[in-house]
């Protein structure tokens, strides 16, 4: 099923919220994003994935929604986010889109 937002039992606005909590986290130019798991031992809340960023940044409540959301753009985010030659500017492009979207009601296109 697409993500709409349609059926959350809280406002959309907590999951777009959220997701810019989680943008946040990785720094105005990305030094907190990292092309793989981050290594949460060796340096606590500093390095962020895309999952991580939003389990963080949304808390347990939204968590969820908010990943969904960001499926409905990218289904594999892990992989997306670990890829290659991914950049940041590939990363934040893919948060304002999803919030775009929950913001909007559009879901998944």
């Amino acid at each position: 099923m697409p993500f709409d937002g349609k059926e959350l039992d809280y406002p959309v606005t907590e999951v777009g919220k959220g997701l810019k909590a989680a943008l946040d986290l990785f720094g105005p130019n990305g030094e907190h994003w990292v092309n793989r798991y981050p290594m949460p031992c060796s340096k606590p809340h500093t390095e962020h994935c895309i999952v991580t960023a939003i389990h963080v940044g949304c808390g347990t409540g939204v968590y969820g929604r908010a990943l969904a959301a960001v499926e409905a753009i990218e289904p594999a985010p892990v992989r997306y986010n670990d890829a290659e030659g991914r950049t940041f500017a590939e990363i934040r492009s893919l948060f304002l889109e999803a919030i775009r979207r929950v913001e909007a009601g559009d879901g998944e296109r």
